[in-house]
């Protein structure tokens, strides 16, 4: 399911932070739909985004997986930015939408096991875990989260079988995320920004280096406003990397 989040953004746009003559930045909404994992952040960047910027317009964030939106956006949804999770769903858009700008690399993030049982401490714990009673959720393969799981899978253990492993998938890292938050899987694979904020008794291990991924975080603006251009360089920016390692994401 998509969640929707409305971040007033209030203050003046100088001068300076225009992009040409008689472009401003001044006022309206700016539609960004965004990979779930973001979300925590993008609907709190009001604040960071003003100040760095100035830009006084209104940012409404919806969130879902990378993939499905790309796909809602190809098929005709409207939004001014997109910022997806992965560089194939970014590329697709923006080879598809007409006057796209091209995809801005900003962020990184990692894989990292969330659990609430004690007895799941590594993936190689979680790749058994289904056999001992234990529910193991994943995001499905087609989601950048369960793209990255596969490789994971893959490197910590060659030759398991998903279908094995998993008892439950989730559509978005976000949806995986809230299914172990409120006890209804018992441990899973997700990003290591959605270990921000957990407490007992939920709690994350990192996965060694040996066998985790990256994944990187692209935005694209999709309207020739700009406000939406503003909101793309702040997140590529020491600002934006700034706000944004505060909610565990890492510099590209």
């Amino acid at each position: 399911m998509v969640s929707l989040a409305a971040v007033a953004l209030l203050g003046a746009c100088g001068a300076g932070d225009t992009d040409g003559p008689g472009d401003s930045c001044a006022g309206g909404t700016v539609t960004v739909l965004a990979a779930s994992s973001l979300g925590p952040a993008l609907t709190e960047a009001g604040a960071a985004f003003r100040e760095s910027t100035g830009c006084d317009a209104e940012l409404r964030v919806s969130t879902g997986s990378s993939t499905s939106l790309a796909g809602q956006i190809v098929g005709g949804a409207p939004a001014d930015v997109f910022v997806a999770a992965g560089e194939s769903a970014a590329r697709s858009v923006a080879g598809a939408v007409d006057g796209a700008g091209e995809p801005l690399l900003f962020a990184a993030n990692v894989a990292a096991l969330m659990t609430r049982d004690p007895s799941v401490a590594s993936v190689g714990e979680l790749v058994t875990a289904r056999s001992r009673g234990v529910t193991v959720g994943l995001c499905v393969s087609s989601a950048p989260c369960g793209a990255l799981a596969d490789e994971v899978l893959a490197k910590a253990a060659p030759g398991s079988a998903r279908d094995l492993i998993v008892s439950t998938e989730a559509p978005s890292a976000g949806d995986l995320r809230a299914k172990i938050m409120m006890g209804e899987v018992d441990a899973g694979i997700v990003f290591a920004s959605d270990c921000t904020g957990v407490a007992s008794p939920v709690r994350c291990s990192d996965i060694p280096d040996a066998q985790n991924s990256r994944v990187g975080y692209l935005a694209v603006a999709l309207r020739d406003g700009a406000a939406a251009r503003q909101f793309v360089r702040f997140l590529a920016s020491p600002d934006g990397s700034e706000f944004l390692g505060k909610y565990g994401f890492l510099a590209p």
